[in-house]
């Protein structure tokens, strides 16, 4: 093989492994704001180990897209909207938020869900415990920072 075919074909596996790389890095968050109550969905599911000690939770919450776009108007209850612009079609209408070694405690009282407090490690804790919190509360507007991560709206983060 040639010096200058040599070259190519390195340069040609540098390339790939480069994309790959590209392929495989996170996609962007971007700032989803969600008014809680109406049709909206929610279930927090717990892993546990061996010896029945929580290792992780997952909470799943399912929406209606909003008409229009966050900055223009609040979403109405049961819905989330970007902050520039109302979800497209096929767009995922469930948030999911992955909280490893994390998991919330609810305290009820006769009125209602009055706290929720989170254990285990940051910044899961305090994600899980927010959401919930929101979550128990009719009417309560939250917003997060999602990315689409397979046909789900992976939460990255409690936006600001």
């Amino acid at each position: 093989m040639s010096v200058g075919i040599k070259s190519l074909f390195a340069a040609a596996l540098v390339s790939a492994g480069a994309m790959m790389t590209v392929a495989q890095a996170d996609s962007p968050s971007y700032q989803l704001t969600c008014t809680t109550g109406g049709t909206m969905q929610a279930r927090l599911n717990h892993s546990t180990d061996r010896a029945g000690q929580i290792n992780g939770t997952t909470l799943s919450i399912w929406f209606t897209p909003s008409g229009g776009a966050a900055t223009a108007v609040q979403p109405p209850r049961g819905t989330c909207a970007w902050s520039d612009r109302m979800l497209r079609p096929g767009e995922p209408t469930q948030l999911w938020l992955v909280a490893p070694g994390a998991a919330v405690d609810f305290n009820i009282g006769p009125s209602g869900p009055d706290a929720a407090v989170g254990v285990g490690p940051e910044p899961y804790k305090s994600r899980l415990q927010f959401l919930t919190q929101a979550l128990t509360r009719e009417g309560t507007t939250f917003t997060v920072m999602a990315r689409s991560n397979g046909g789900v709206l992976e939460i990255t983060d409690i936006a600001p």
